[in-house]
């Protein structure tokens, strides 16, 4: 059953928040398909490992102190901080999990406002429910109603297609790479939600029909012209090199949002 992987080999693990009290542990991962497997070793895979479904669950490289080749996987339970022997094989690990995880939220959405609709049903509703009128928790049909309306389709911050995220202080929709950028900004610039995996409430969404993407841009990009813009993300997209194309993109979040260079 794990023929063909996404990515898989040794590395060292710990799991929880508290480094005091848990040690590094050599493990075998196997990413493959929606997850990603944990073996104690090569040679146990006939046992049940640990699973993580990276639906719910991210990559953030958060380099551990005194740990060059460190990231995390944050899910809704657990971090996960695992550490690779080279920088190559960390670029590797988090390029596969990013590209699933991305793949995933990807399939969740489609081009039109019905499938949209349909693909949050499916994943959000109890089976019990079998219409999308009948639902009247979590506020999932205005989203995708919100996510059709111009500018909202596109990432406020990269223009990359399916921004199934969002900043719900900022107003605005983004991908799931600036999604983690704003992760790292801290709560008191900008609190990520899920579009698909968390419940809005009535104020929040109403604060959405009120704002969106291009009415914060045009706060917050209020000196930047579309053709500097135009350049920055072309930068961001052309660079080959993982780590560099990280970097700009955290330069000019960084630069949008905690410098206000752009107001």
């Amino acid at each position: 059953p794990y023929d063909n992987p996404s990515a898989q080999g040794y590395v060292k693990l710990r799991i929880g928040s508290n480094f005091m009290n848990r040690d590094w542990k050599k493990r075998f991962l196997i990413l493959k398909n929606e997850s990603l497997f944990i073996f104690k070793t090569h040679t146990n895979l006939n046992q049940d490992p640990e699973t993580i479904n990276l639906l719910f669950a991210f990559p953030k490289q958060t380099p551990s102190k005194g740990k060059k080749f460190t990231f995390d996987i944050i899910s809704s339970s657990k971090t996960y901080t695992i550490q690779t022997e080279t920088k190559e094989e960390i670029e590797v690990w988090i390029e596969a999990l990013q590209a699933t995880n991305e793949k995933l939220m990807n399939a969740v959405l489609r081009n039109t406002i019905d499938q949209r609709r349909q693909s949050i049903f499916e994943i959000c509703v109890p089976e019990n429910i079998k219409d999308m009128n009948d639902i009247a928790t979590g506020n999932k049909d205005e989203l995708a109603d919100l996510l059709n309306i111009d500018g909202n389709e596109i990432c406020a911050d990269c223009c990359g297609s399916e921004p199934v995220w969002a900043s719900l202080n900022l107003g605005i929709f983004i991908c799931i790479d600036c999604s983690g950028v704003h992760r790292s900004l801290g709560v008191h610039i900008s609190q990520v939600r899920s579009v698909i995996l968390d419940e809005w409430d009535l104020t929040q969404v109403q604060f959405f029909k009120e704002n969106g993407n291009n009415v914060s841009n045009a706060l917050w990009e209020n000196t930047l012209t579309d053709e500097d813009k135009k350049d920055i993300i072309e930068e961001i997209k052309l660079t080959k090199d993982k780590s560099v194309k990280r970097r700009l993109r955290e330069e000019f979040i960084k630069d949008k949002y905690l410098n206000k260079k752009y107001c």
